[in-house]
């Protein structure tokens, strides 16, 4: 199991969730920006954090989803959690 989420797997777990639901696409100049001002919701972003969580084996508390703001702030969370987890 990977020990780090990079950017394109970010990416790639957040294009899954996308599938077929109507949001803007996101790429990499995109990750300093809020995921409300890329137009996604709460739900959306709690998706993006269970995928993660089911892939990476890790828990992320719903207080620490809602510090999510931005995908650049997802990554540092998550990887924070995974260097936690790896120690």
């Amino acid at each position: 199991m990977q020990k780090e989420l990079d950017r394109s797997e970010l990416l790639e777990i957040i294009r899954e969730c996308l599938g077929e639901a109507d949001y803007e696409e996101i790429g990499e100049n995109d990750f300093a920006t809020e995921f409300t001002e890329l137009g996604y919701d709460s739900l959306l972003v709690l998706e993006i954090a269970t995928r993660i969580q089911d892939r990476y084996r890790i828990r992320i508390p719903d207080e620490a989803v809602e510090e999510m703001t931005s995908p650049e702030q997802m990554l540092t969370s998550v990887n924070a959690r995974l260097a936690g987890v790896a120690a």
